[in-house]
């Protein structure tokens, strides 16, 4: 999907939600390269600066108000 000559070492598929939005870590551990869900984010911290952090906050921002003016809501973008 993305073009990047970076190697990505970890996948996830984020819903918003957590039943059953977990890996059993011994399935990661046979299989590293399997996406992670929700519960497997927890306790990860991504340092991006806070030039990048203030971009992404403006960019959710932007989406939020986006999703309002057409009357739709993505929960997932919601904290």
């Amino acid at each position: 999907v993305f073009a990047t000559e970076r190697r990505i070492h970890a996948r996830y598929d984020l819903k918003g939600s957590t039943v059953g939005r977990s890996t059993a870590p011994a399935t990661l551990q046979a299989k590293p390269s399997l996406t992670r869900k929700d519960l497997d984010l927890q306790g990860r911290v991504f340092p991006v600066g806070a030039a990048k952090r203030a971009h992404l906050f403006r960019v959710l921002d932007a989406d939020l108000a986006f999703l309002a003016r057409v009357g739709s809501m993505d929960y997932s973008l919601r904290s």
